[in-house]
């Protein structure tokens, strides 16, 4: 029985302190194909089950540019994460103090704008049972369309496509 009492000098020293999560990323500059991984550290200790925490973007669809779930790496986080019904943020369940998860950048073969990038911001949101560290809080990952390659193709086509942002449809409705 005394394995027991272990459990519960942990537990003593969390009462009333919530778990600090801090998040980093190994790379914010990134080209379609690469990948990033986002890195929690938590100081505190980790409920049965695992600790939820929340990445949000803050814009619908903002999880898009990461779908390859192919080459997702998890460390310490559990496999069955919740994304929002938009994929604006997704819900991970960390199960230990240090976890990890590597997403690839896919390749959409969608032009990221005029400048041939784009920039998503990812936030990781103070939620129930943890303080987020406001210091690693927010990450701002800027991703670069692949250059070169059978999506050349494609994006040859979608400089005439510029014509069509001027919204014919809004004149109509």
């Amino acid at each position: 029985g005394g394995e027991g009492t272990e459990g519960r000098e942990g537990a003593e020293g969390g009462e009333g302190a919530e778990p600090l999560v801090a998040g980093s990323v190994d790379n914010t500059v990134l080209t379609e194909g690469d990948s990033v991984t986002v890195t929690f550290n938590v100081d505190g200790e980790i409920p049965d089950g695992g600790l939820d925490v929340f990445l949000d973007t803050g814009v619908a669809g903002g999880l898009l540019d990461f779908t390859d779930a192919s080459g997702v790496v998890l460390n310490n986080i559990s496999s069955e994460a919740d994304v929002d019904s938009d994929l604006s943020g997704i819900t991970l369940t960390l199960l230990d103090n240090d976890a990890s998860i590597t997403l690839p950048v896919a390749q959409d073969g969608i032009s990221e704008g005029s400048e041939g990038e784009e920039t998503v911001v990812v936030t990781l949101v103070d939620g129930d049972g943890y303080t987020v560290d406001p210091d690693t809080n927010s990450v701002t990952l800027t991703i670069t369309d692949t250059e070169g390659g059978e999506g050349s193709e494609g994006g040859e086509g979608s400089e005439g496509g510029e014509g069509s942002e001027g919204g014919e449809g809004s004149e109509g409705g």
